[in-house]
């Protein structure tokens, strides 16, 4: 065999190249080191689904721009943020510490303790501490210039971006009046802010650019023709949103083309939570974040999943699908690594950027999450832990456990903490012992001020024992299924895709039979769907009946359930579909059998 003067076989030489190539190839990775730092633009949206985008499902076809970003870069399709809520997750992506370790686990000021709310939640610390190292901070020794625009939530008074590190900072508006050259949010004006401060900057330096969009938070709001033209979208104001966030997504990538700075520029693309999927003022829900469950607000995957995108040309990989999880505290020591920055230490966030760059993937495979507060989205006080495919939430108000597989139940229906109590006390106690570890914050005690006949996320009986689930209170998993409020409807309709389902969460006071009505209304010529009624771990099977009208409302006894006491959930899930639409539908009861 024929061998190299450095006394290596030609042929094993020629081997071991090809399997570098191959290795390379598998990864989806260049590996090109990079010369000098990137510089770094990173869009944070508001309140963003994790299936509001067309390159993560969503079928609207309004985010041409992002989707190209997608295929451009890494599309993250297992990322979270660090809390299901705004500043808390905020704080966690300037620092790179858990929202628990910061005791900034909710909003800034966070919600009042209500009649409703049976356990008291702890004080929330109201400003980012200065002693806490920003990301901006922490980019400083490697010569980053930074600036912020858009919102920051983070605190005031001595405690703003300028003070946390940010060498510039521009507001803007959370809300504007549509028009020719603006959206409901401030968008454009954001987007314009942020270009002419990069084409600024100069060439020799690097940059930080945080672009934080008010959008998609409530009041929603949009460009009327835009409205017009998602006319037939599930919520059509909310599909203009994504519309006016991917054109001016679409704008900064082309100024960054255009400057010729694309190359050296890393771009990251996230929301903050997941998307608002319950009614909580007009044109809501927002959203929908089916397949996944619930929404902003709650430890429920739609709450914490959201969508991630990166590019950074000739370092990242293009066009790649990425299942790893991670999270949003990732980022800093990240970005730090990136820069040529020694990582920081007492982080709680990994440095990605070899797996970024080469695919070495990290040697991780539990997140925590520590969410002690009662959302204005009807999320309730909780913990919760995922480890490999499995995922434990405990409840802060009433200590019940939940437990899923979320690589076979990644919709979160099968609760298996009664089939699995060995599994489901292994991970309380590993998370029970994170929480010790962060000193997290627990719930202050009982609320003496607690109201049990108050409402709040679960629905409850009436003095004759029973349960109404309106259609007011649903959760919609799907794209087209919308609530359609008062006082012209006040219905679940556009039921025309039989893949989307309507569920409520209620609570059992004792265990017993139950008999399950469906109030629907069907129009002439569209009778005939199949839907099961899932309640418990039982399955109702019903044929959905004519009637004058989808306004007219007749109620459909679809059967009995023996249910234990305690907290449940009900999905109507259709089968088939013979009609234009499946049925509308205004309320279910539960009754019990005496």
């Amino acid at each position: 065999m024929a061998c190299k003067p450095d006394g290596i076989p030609a042929l094993l030489l020629s081997m071991i190249r090809a399997l570098l190539l191959l290795s390379c190839l598998t990864l989806g990775a260049f590996a090109a080191p990079a010369a000098t730092p990137p510089n770094i633009v990173f869009i944070l949206t508001d309140d963003l689904g994790w299936s509001d985008l067309g390159c993560y499902g969503s079928p609207w076809q309004n985010t041409p721009n992002l989707d190209k970003l997608a295929g451009q870069g890494m599309r993250f399709t297992q990322a979270y943020a660090a809390q299901p809520i705004c500043s808390a997750n905020r704080a966690a992506l300037m620092t790179g510490r858990t929202p628990a370790r910061l005791n900034l686990t909710d909003f800034i000021p966070g919600r009042p303790v209500l009649p409703s709310q049976k356990m008291i939640r702890p004080q929330i610390t109201l400003d980012l501490p200065l002693e806490e190292q920003t990301l901006p901070e922490r980019l400083k020794p490697a010569g980053y210039a930074s600036a912020i625009f858009g919102k920051w939530h983070l605190g005031g008074g001595g405690h703003g971006p300028l003070e946390q590190g940010f060498d510039h900072y521009y507001a803007g508006k959370a809300g504007t009046t549509p028009g020719a050259t603006e959206g409901g949010k401030g968008e454009y004006d954001l987007t314009a802010k942020a270009i002419t401060w990069i084409n600024e900057q100069p060439r020799d330096k690097p940059f930080f650019c945080y672009l934080a969009h008010h959008t998609p938070h409530i009041p929603l709001a949009a460009k009327p023709e835009l409205e017009e033209r998602y006319s037939k979208a599930s919520n059509p104001t909310y599909a203009a949103m994504m519309a006016t966030l991917d054109d001016c997504t679409g704008q900064l990538l082309t100024a960054l083309e255009t400057s010729g700075r694309s190359a050296d520029t890393l771009v990251i693309f996230m929301s903050d939570n997941g998307g608002l999927s319950i009614v909580e003022g007009i044109r809501t829900p927002s959203t929908s974040n089916a397949p996944l469950r619930g929404g902003k607000g709650c430890l429920y995957e739609g709450g914490t999943r959201v969508p991630c995108l990166m590019r950074w040309p000739g370092h990242l990989p293009a066009g790649k699908t990425e299942t790893t999880p991670i999270i949003a505290t990732d980022l800093l020591p990240t970005l730090m690594a990136m820069a040529g920055l020694p990582v920081a230490e007492n982080l709680d966030g990994l440095d990605l950027s070899a797996f970024l760059t080469v695919g070495r993937r990290p040697a991780r495979d539990t997140f925590y999450w520590h969410y002690p507060h009662y959302s204005n989205q009807k999320g309730f006080p909780a913990g919760s832990i995922r480890q490999g495919d499995w995922k434990l939430i405990e409840s802060y108000d009433d200590q019940h456990l939940e437990l899923y597989n979320l690589r076979d139940d990644p919709s979160e229906t099968q609760d298996l903490a009664r089939t699995q109590p060995v599994l489901a006390g292994q991970l309380l106690t590993k998370l029970n012992a994170w929480k010790k570890s962060v000193n997290a914050q627990p719930m202050q005690g009982p609320n003496p001020a607690y109201d049990p006949q108050a409402t709040w996320n679960l629905a409850k009986p009436d003095q004759q024992g029973r349960i109404q689930l309106h259609a007011s209170n649903a959760e919609v998993l799907g794209t087209i299924l919308r609530y359609e409020p008062n006082p012209k409807k006040n219905t679940l309709g556009y039921w025309v895709r039989k893949e989307d389902q309507a569920a409520w969460d209620f609570q059992i006071p004792a265990a017993g039979r139950y008999q399950v009505t469906v109030h629907q209304g069907c129009g002439p010529g569209n009778a005939g769907s199949l839907v099961h009624v899932l309640v418990g771990n039982i399955t109702l099977p019903f044929t959905v009946q004519e009637t004058t009208g989808f306004q007219d409302f007749r109620p459909v006894v679809v059967g009995g359930a023996d249910l234990p006491a305690g907290r449940t959930r009900l999905t109507l899930a259709p089968q088939t579909k013979p009609g234009a639409a499946v049925m509308d539908v205004r309320l279910v009861t539960l009754e019990p059998v005496k």
